[in-house]
């Protein structure tokens, strides 16, 4: 009991108590070698991890790492002993040592993981929970330490651990565990050897550099013996799959499943993706039943992180995919993972660029609803046929995942279909009204996926089609709901209210059922069941006797019964008294409540104090609950989106259930609550400016004050800044506080949007705090940086891969320099070094990616300045773009290019002739790339030819332009990165009203034969060929419409010269020549 408070005190009063760390460190010392007590020896390992936390200087870490060997063998004597619960117990303080900032593992950290290494291939002599807890461990070493794991090799031996663990799996329905084998209400699948090898590869591929990790997971290498391939090369994906063993070929399959999110980047490069399809396909052939499955997870992964790419191999994919429902007699779960691949391979269409690919969907529709409806030959699971059943037709199989499947895959290819769906509608709407009338609990989610499948089916058909059949639909939808108190089914039900908003936009607010659907989703906003409160362990929740919790469950029974009497008795007491009586009444409780609100006050400042102690407490949610709860916030969200004006009547009563649920732990919920916080403030701005047209600026997705650059005196519509100040220190107070990266990501990305939206005044009030905010994000001190350390050399220089939340915060420091522009740069200044340090070579290529790339952003926006404004930060900057720019990545070399054009635009001419010769030779080994090459170069030398356009038009009198511009011109048209076209006509435009007269000279001593020196800086065939440019640019889909507009005003303002008429008529090729004549005409009004 003693070590037990010991160990507590530690936890909440560490910091006081540091003074007796000595005296008590020897304490767990002695305990730890307490062999007649193994639960004397595990509190005492507890302690000292506790104090962990709470040293700070090297020889304090130094002291108490030096009991980590005495640690690790009180787990071991308890593995000896059989005592299982000790060993969890103690390999999660190990966990939590791992995770600390404090580097007390530095010199254990190999041996350590060799001894969890050891724990976790136990097989058959451990139980899965014992060796699950052990490769937690390696998880969090994957976390927090991936360099270490990269200084001692470790990823292979991770991988290797990973291959033995799905080789254990059996079956291929999910094993079975034993209900005592089953931890913190975690699902079988947590416990499976499966499942911990698919945690510990998915940190693997997501925390370790691509660099390292594809390669070892992909590529059969060569023995060296400065590493451990010699003995773990067969581990390799290219190996496993021609294994004869079907489980090395299972685990080859499981592999290349979980390494797609984290190596997404480097599968896209060269051949890679084709090479791991044609394995993926192969494995959708193989004779055993688990490997095909696994292989068709793996396919279904490629379409989630690769659409855009995967899209192109359709031709390859879905025949093979097709063909796998002949196979007679096939595992459910093949079945159903196969639908799953054609569902998110349908959906990869939605997220690809029509014009970039040669799919289309309407040509597979009707194998895909074959696939889905009508009946094989053979007893497959293509015999989803509509069977005559006493309730009516309803899927033909007795599987409910697998019907659940085919129902989902129907929506998704409705969805993506569209209007070619429509000739589907009537015998899918027959189907649906089956489904939608399911009262058997036991396939409730059937009926659930079905509600979501309608209004995917809605939507595809339109209003035009569906219309008619709404009423009945409609009605089958809410009385479910009603009916039935069922997670799924409400979940489902919201995903269907937010595609009938879209469907029916302003006119749902019309529906008798609307305000149902309204306070439906607002019950469940508020509704906090699923959220449980799990506190620390204190070693004591044995020791409380279960009759004195009885006794206190009934003790508070009482006590709420006697309450509800009271309240009954008082009810009638109020009927009795006048109205004289009952106004003093009230008055008097007016005063109580205003005593008691100055006695809240007193205790939210001990709680405040109190709030200290609890940082152990955590927050748990049931994954059902959490994401019913965001499916309503999101159909707020699209009621607010397509509702328009018809929802302010109900902005009130959303807003409190949103502050309510703004630091609810999940960020499903979160994201969902950022997405519909931005609509409300988009709903308000939209709703002031309808009184104030004039102030709306035009050519822009959403409605924008018209605000110039750093004018804050402008008049807001009504209640916009009462929002502002509502929202706006949410999203600041995010920076601090959010620690889940995609969740900030997505609130910022609002927020820049409502910044430009608003104008510089919209955050003048906030900006100190925004700017603090940004900084701390930077310094790396906030929420979303706690498993980072750059000052710890075990991470400084290995960083989280898809850490993109970096570029969002850079976007809004280049958000408030167009807001502010000059009045900026003194904030700007103040965070300027901090930005260089992520720019530093021993950062990931991303984090120097960005910094380059918020320099640019905030230049770029202050070109209008013309004083030079990015001087101060030239020398340091132009070396880092330079710099940075020797990368081997593609977007970190692009970033820097980007960096070098911009400088050049708005620093002064002495700074840039300064670093002009280096620039130029940087630009020009880029735009050396071929036109032709792959993706990767291309986006790279086209923004090196803007890079070189932006340094000519900035010292057009200074640079050898006669030199360069032929250069630029050759280098045209762009071939990737057609935002740069942007730039690319502002060059041309700019040297050709530069040298207006020079041109109209130039074309006369040419055609008169006489050459001069004077015109050399403006050749004749440069005139001629950007005359070129600007015809096919007009005509070009990738041109932006504001470049057309600018090339058309340039050639309508050049050839109102007869010279330069004449030089289009005589001297431009006629297809060309008729566009100009086209562009130069007078626009019809």
């Amino acid at each position: 009991v003693s070590y037990t408070i010991w160990r507590n005190l530690v936890q909440f009063c560490g910091g006081t108590l540091k003074r007796h760390f000595g005296k008590m460190l020897t304490i767990f010392t002695t305990g730890l070698k307490d062999s007649e007590s193994p639960k004397v020896q595990v509190e005492s390992v507890k302690a000292i991890g506790a104090m962990v936390e709470f040293l700070q200087h090297d020889k304090e870490v130094e002291i108490v790492g030096g009991v980590i060997p005495q640690m690790v063998e009180v787990i071991e004597q308890c593995l000896k002993k059989g005592d299982e619960q000790n060993v969890c117990d103690g390999i999660e303080v190990f966990i939590e040592l791992v995770e600390s900032r404090v580097p007390v593992l530095k010199k254990h950290g190999v041996e350590l993981t060799k001894f969890m290494m050891r724990i976790a291939s136990a097989k058959d002599k451990l139980p899965m929970t014992v060796r699950k807890q052990a490769v937690n461990y390696m998880t969090w070493m994957c976390k927090s330490k991936p360099k270490l794991v990269l200084k001692y090799d470790l990823v292979q031996q991770f991988l290797a651990l990973c291959v033995n663990l799905v080789m254990e799996s059996e079956n291929i329905e999910e094993s079975q565990v034993k209900e005592e084998d089953v931890k913190n209400n975690e699902g079988p699948e947590f416990v499976t050897p499966l499942g911990v090898a698919c945690d510990l590869m998915d940190e693997i591929f997501l925390n370790i550099p691509s660099e390292v990790c594809f390669p070892l997971a992909v590529k059969v290498e060569k023995a060296n013996k400065q590493s451990y391939t010699h003995v773990y090369g067969d581990t390799a994906i290219q190996q496993l799959v021609n294994e004869e063993n079907s489980k090395r070929r299972k685990s080859a399959y499981v592999m290349m499943a979980m390494m797609v999110e984290g190596c997404n980047q480097i599968i896209m490069k060269g051949d890679n993706l084709a090479i791991l399809l044609k394995a993926a396909i192969k494995g959708i052939k193989d004779e055993d039943a688990y490997c095909r499955k696994c292989a068709f997870e793996a396919l279904s992964q490629f379409c989630t992180h690769a659409s855009e790419e995967m899209i192109g191999f359709h031709k390859m994919i879905l025949p093979e995919v097709f063909k796998s429902f002949e196979r007679e007699n096939e595992e459910v779960r093949v079945r159903e993972r196969a639908l799953n691949t054609i569902e998110l391979f349908v959906d990869c269409f939605n997220d690809c660029d029509e014009e970039d690919t040669d799919f289309k969907i309407e040509d597979y529709l009707e194998p895909i609803m074959n696939t889905i409806r009508e009946k094989s030959s053979s007893e497959t699971y293509t015999k989803l046929l509509y069977k005559k059943i006493k309730q009516g037709k309803c899927l033909a199989t007795k599987n409910k995942t697998l019907q659940v499947q085919a129902v989902a895959t129907l929506a998704s290819t409705a969805s993506s279909a569209g209007s070619a769906f429509v000739k589907y509608l009537p015998q899918v709407l027959k189907l649906l009204e089956q489904l939608l009338q399911i009262t058997d609990k036991k396939q409730l989610e059937l009926r659930a996926e079905a509600t979501q499948c309608l209004g995917a089916v809605a939507i595809a058909a339109g209003r035009e089609h569906y219309g008619p059949h709404f009423a009945k639909y409609h009605a089958f939808i809410m009385n479910g709901v009603k009916e039935f108190d069922d997670s799924s089914l409400r979940e489902a039900t919201f995903m269907y209210f937010s595609e009938l908003a879209e469907v029916m936009g302003s006119e749902i607010f019309n529906l008798d059922s609307f305000d149902d659907m309204f306070s439906l989703c607002l019950v469940t906003m508020a509704d906090d069941d699923g959220l449980a409160v799990e506190m620390p362990d204190d070693g004591f929740s044995e020791a409380v006797p279960k009759g004195f919790l009885d006794a206190q469950d009934k003790l508070e029974k009482q006590q709420l019964e006697a309450l509800e009497d009271d309240e009954e008795l008082d009810g009638a007491k109020l009927e009795e008294l006048d109205d004289e009586e009952l106004q003093k009444l009230i008055n008097q409780a007016v005063n109580d409540e205003d005593e008691e609100a100055e006695d809240d006050e007193e205790d939210d400042d001990d709680l405040d104090e109190a709030v200290g102690q609890m940082r152990s407490v955590k927050l748990n949610v049931t994954t059902g609950f959490m994401e019913e709860k965001a499916a309503a916030i999101h159909s707020i969200s699209q009621f607010i989106a397509h509702g328009k004006f018809g929802f302010l009547n109900y902005v009130d009563d959303v807003w409190e259930q949103i502050l309510y649920l703004w630091e609810y732990p999940h960020s499903l919920v979160k994201l969902a609550l950022s997405h519909c916080v931005h609509e409300l403030l988009v709903l308000i701005t939209r709703f002031s400016l309808m009184e104030k047209p004039h102030d709306v600026e035009e050519n822009t997705d959403i409605w924008t004050y018209k605000w110039t650059q750093g004018n804050d005196e402008y008049e807001w519509g009504p209640r916009v800044e009462e929002w502002i100040d509502k929202i706006f220190p949410l999203y600041i107070q995010a920076i601090h506080d959010e620690d889940d990266k995609d969740t900030l990501a997505s609130m910022l990305d609002s927020f820049n949007t409502q910044l430009k939206m608003l104008g510089p005044r919209s955050v003048k009030k906030h900006m100190e705090a925004l700017m603090t905010a940004i900084n701390n994000f930077y310094n790396e001190k906030t929420a979303c940086h706690a498993s980072s350390d750059v000052e710890n050399e075990e991470t400084e220089d290995v960083t989280t891969k898809h850490k993109f939340v970096t570029d969002v915060v850079a976007e809004t420091l280049g958000m408030l320099a167009e807001l502010w522009g000059e009045k900026f740069l003194p904030l700007f200044e103040k965070v300027y070094p901090v930005i260089l340090k992520w720019a530093k070579q021993n950062r990931h290529p991303h984090d120097q990616a960005m910094a380059v790339g918020c320099i640019a952003d905030v230049a770029i926006r202050l070109v209008s300045l013309k004083t030079g404004p990015m001087t101060k930060f030239a020398d340091s900057a132009f070396k880092t773009a330079l710099r940075v720019a020797q990368s081997q990545e593609n977007n970190t070399r692009q970033n820097a290019l980007y960096c070098i054009g911009a400088l050049f635009l708005t620093c002064s001419q002495e700074a840039n002739l300064k670093h002009s010769q280096n620039c130029l030779r940087c630009v020009n080994t880029y735009m050396k790339f071929p036109k032709d090459g792959s993706h990767g170069e291309q986006l790279t030398r086209d923004n090196a030819v803007s890079a070189l356009g932006k340094m000519m038009m900035a010292e057009s009198d200074s640079l050898p332009c006669d030199k360069l511009l032929p250069a630029f011109l050759q280098s045209l048209p762009l071939t990737a990165d057609f935002s740069e076209y942007h730039w690319v006509y502002k060059v041309l435009i700019h040297f050709v009203t530069k040298e207006k007269e020079k041109v109209k000279l130039c074309y006369l001593f040419f055609s008169l034969n006489i050459q001069h020196h004077r015109f050399r800086y403006f050749q004749y065939y440069c005139l001629l060929q950007t005359l070129s440019i600007f015809a096919n640019g007009i005509q070009d889909d990738n041109v932006p419409d504001s470049a057309k507009e600018n090339i058309s005003s340039c050639l309508q303002d050049l050839c109102k010269d007869k010279s330069i008429q004449q030089v289009v008529q005589t001297q431009v090729p006629e297809a060309q020549r008729q566009i100009i004549v086209r562009a130069c005409q007078p626009s019809q009004q």
